[in-house]
């Protein structure tokens, strides 16, 4: 297999592993899928196989998708508009609406829980600004 150390502007496909995830983007179903056949092979060298039900083909686009189904390597699989990968939203239009708007989502509601921390008297003050100031940093809001 041969491996791809450039952006994804200079080649036709990029592969991007976390774990036991790998992403392989690609500008053409042909050069994805022909990417997705030596992974499997070479996956298979070494006594790995790929699930062919958790995979899941997307096309990006500035055009939305149609969704049906594609044919990756041997297997027929329903193509997806949107999907999480490692915490962010990742659609077919590649629009970062979606992937805002639930960051916006994700710190209310931490915010809403700790709501009675932060409004309690027996926290000193410059303690709960120290701890809204921490969580502003860790869901990346700014105060």
């Amino acid at each position: 297999m041969t491996i791809i150390i450039s952006t994804i502007f200079h080649k036709s496909v990029k592969l991007i592993g976390y774990a036991d995830d790998i992403n392989i983007m690609g500008r053409t179903k042909r050069a994805t899928s022909q990417v997705y056949g030596e992974l499997k092979e070479s996956a298979k060298e070494v006594g790995l196989i790929i699930n062919a039900e958790k995979t899941k083909p997307m096309l990006q686009s500035r055009r939305p998708g149609k969704g049906g189904t594609w044919i990756v390597g041997n297997h027929k699989t329903e193509t997806v508009r949107r999907f999480r990968y490692l915490g962010t939203v990742i659609n077919d239009t590649n629009d970062e609406i979606e992937e805002i708007q639930a960051r916006i989502l994700t710190t209310n509601k931490a915010y809403s829980s700790l709501q009675t921390i932060f409004r309690t008297k027996q926290i000193n003050r410059n303690n709960r600004i120290r701890l809204l100031k921490t969580l502003s940093q860790y869901y990346a809001i700014e105060v």
